[in-house]
């Protein structure tokens, strides 16, 4: 497990190090240097950010919007912990687990909810309100205001946690396995499993938030002033991801078909605000003016972050084809660097390299045509006769339509 290799992991799992910088990170961005220009942090414009989308009518979380607009404020998120750390990246609290005593992959536990990562749980009655059981998170987090006094006069003056003694529950109501979520609509038609899993996974979420870990995590309106809310999120990011990636399911990352019968909801047709600038809040407005027009549709909302528990189903033969043929998927799908998987563990690649040098500038013919190329290299290399032949089928359907879209351009 190399930190900077931009894959997203169980946080139990990762090095003591990875998670003291990830700690640190939240901490550094709730302060100088890192603030927008109307003077507030990096993190606490993240509880700006969810309470604005409700203010902007987005149907974050009940709606079929919820998971790629969490999404988004997760990549987002992300990318504002790396200006403190370009090496850092989002990774999950795994639900299932008790995050005080969350297996580590080596057969102990690590404890997320202490001073030397994600704060209290709770139960040592730092600042607590009596009414209400728990605590404050404390260090490190024990600057972390919350805005739940001032709204509701509930006493919390800072984010707080009254965890639920032992792991989490099972049961129709509580906790979900994986497996259920990522397979609750597999027996249905296309048109529906998204709708079938996006309603298990919102039954695990909102147990997680409301009934577990609860304290602010359990008020909507106040759960992002908890920095472990986005552990929490990372891990529904991932369950989506891994459902999207599910072998022989390839439309799942299909803008126009991932969603089936909930493609043509509002909220998924809609701009994804503050983004978008409609809210007008900083800094997707003036002065930064950072705007960007994104619906749950595009591109960068669709296309899942990599995650530890990916199956991709590749085997590389080289380093260098391996290297090369990354290096044109990646450039011409996100324009930017990525990940892959190869036999030796995560493989960094940059955007674009030598081969192609200037590809980004090519005609949407020409990149398809590497792009076709790209995936016949890595149907190739696919380990599975099934994961081959459709990989096989793709890339040919792609450099086919590429080389009729020359041939009228060039005659």
């Amino acid at each position: 497990m190399a930190l900077g290799d931009g894959i997203r992991r169980n946080v139990a799992t990762v090095s003591a190090q990875e998670r003291t910088l990830l700690r640190d990170a939240f901490v550094a961005i709730d302060a100088a240097p890192y603030v927008f220009s109307d003077g507030v942090s990096f993190w606490d414009k993240q509880e700006q950010v969810h309470k604005d989308a409700h203010l902007a009518g987005q149907d974050v979380h009940v709606g079929p919007a919820f998971l790629p607009w969490h999404r988004v404020i997760c990549d987002k998120l992300e990318a504002l912990l790396r200006q403190f750390d370009a090496r850092l990246s989002l990774h999950y609290w795994d639900w299932t687990t008790d995050p005080r005593a969350s297996p580590d992959g080596q057969g102990g536990t690590v404890n997320l909810m202490d001073p030397n990562f994600m704060g209290d749980d709770g139960s040592a009655g730092i600042n607590r309100v009596a009414a209400d059981g728990g605590g404050d998170i404390g260090p490190p987090f024990q600057n972390f205001e919350s805005s739940e006094d001032d709204e509701i006069g509930n006493g919390h003056t800072h984010a707080w946690r009254n965890v639920v003694a032992g792991p989490p529950v099972f049961g129709p109501t509580s906790m979900q396995s994986d497996h259920s979520i990522i397979t609750a609509g597999d027996a249905l038609p296309t048109v529906s499993q998204y709708h079938a899993m996006d309603t298990k996974l919102k039954i695990a979420h909102a147990y997680a938030h409301s009934d577990y870990i609860q304290g602010s995590i359990g008020h909507p309106h106040f759960s992002f002033h908890d920095p472990f809310v986005f552990l929490l999120h990372s891990n529904v990011d991932r369950l989506w991801a891994t459902w999207q990636r599910a072998p022989g399911r390839s439309w799942r990352v299909d803008p126009n078909q991932t969603y089936g019968i909930d493609g043509s909801a509002p909220s998924i047709l809609a701009d994804l605000e503050p983004w978008a600038g409609g809210t007008h809040l900083v800094p997707w407005a003036p002065p930064e003016n950072q705007q960007t027009s994104i619906t749950s549709k595009s591109a960068s909302v669709v296309a899942p972050p990599i995650y530890d528990t990916d199956t991709i189903g590749l085997v590389a033969t080289t380093s260098d084809k391996w290297s090369q043929v990354a290096q044109i998927l990646f450039g011409i799908t996100n324009d930017g660097s990525g990940v892959v998987l190869g036999p030796s563990g995560p493989q960094p690649v940059g955007p674009w390299g030598p081969l192609v040098a200037n590809a980004s500038h090519l005609a949407p013919a020409h990149q398809d045509a590497l792009l076709g190329i790209a995936i016949n290299e890595l149907a190739s290399m696919a380990n599975t006769t099934e994961l081959r032949e459709q990989g096989l089928r793709a890339g040919t359907r792609m450099l086919t339509g590429a080389v009729k879209q020359l041939q009228k351009l060039h005659g």
